[in-house]
């Protein structure tokens, strides 16, 4: 019936060798070359192009990260006209980066543009942020109320 000495598939003379299908070398070779399942290619498609996503998005993350750091050295040597600047590009990127918005409303302040601080502040208006970066906020937008009375 299932003689050991003859190839699984075909029925010619198995090779030899520590296998644990028998199969001859013309039919071992056929098999080897099987292509991959299509939902492995299908999968590692998927990977690649969501690799490709996070490349092409790397270069304007990194841009900001630079930029913000870049306006907290303008804003620690109070150059607040660059860090206005550096703020603002990291806001291009991340509009709806807390940290970033209020960053830029301060040095709005600080640069004493407070129109524009105030329009920044208006959209932090109900986000959640660190407490250091709300008590700055707050001081700031008292400071703004005062010098409006």
């Amino acid at each position: 019936m299932n003689d050991p000495a003859a190839c699984a598939k075909c029925g010619k003379p198995a090779e030899a060798g520590a296998y644990k299908l028998p199969l001859c070398s013309g039919c071992r070779d056929a098999m080897s070359q099987r292509p991959f399942p299509k939902w492995i290619r299908i999968g590692f498609g998927l990977i690649v192009l969501a690799f490709l996503g996070a490349t092409t998005q790397l270069p304007g993350s990194l841009a900001a990260g630079i930029a913000f750091a870049r306006g907290q050295r303008a804003e620690a040597t109070k150059d607040f006209a660059t860090a206005v600047a550096e703020y603002r590009r990291v806001v291009q990127r991340f509009p709806d980066s807390t940290l970033a918005l209020g960053r830029l409303g301060i040095v709005y302040y600080r640069a004493g543009d407070l129109r524009e601080a105030a329009t920044v502040f208006r959209r932090l208006a109900g986000r959640k942020a660190s407490k250091e970066l709300v008590r700055e906020v707050n001081q700031v937008i008292a400071k703004m109320e005062r010098k409006a009375k």
